[in-house]
């Protein structure tokens, strides 16, 4: 899938899983993101933790956010 920003860039990401709404991280170190313009680029997994793929739908609790999201942690912005 990939996205384009208000500002031009476009970005996406590749799921090692199926994509299905659940309320933790899953996939693997093959899951990426990345970026088609303004320059390209793949960002992979560091390592850091297990944390690849999130996606949540119908979730009511700010425990577990609904939405997309590759690496990071809950409840934590970069």
């Amino acid at each position: 899938m990939t996205a384009r920003t208000k500002l031009g860039s476009t970005f996406g990401g590749l799921a090692s899983a199926p994509l299905t709404a659940q309320a933790a991280f899953y996939g693997d170190a093959r899951s990426f993101v990345f970026a088609l313009a303004p320059a390209a680029g793949v960002y992979r997994a560091t390592g850091h933790n297990q944390h690849f793929v999130w996606c949540a739908a119908g979730f009511t609790s700010e425990r577990f956010p609904n939405g997309l999201g590759f690496g990071g942690q809950v409840g934590r912005l970069i």
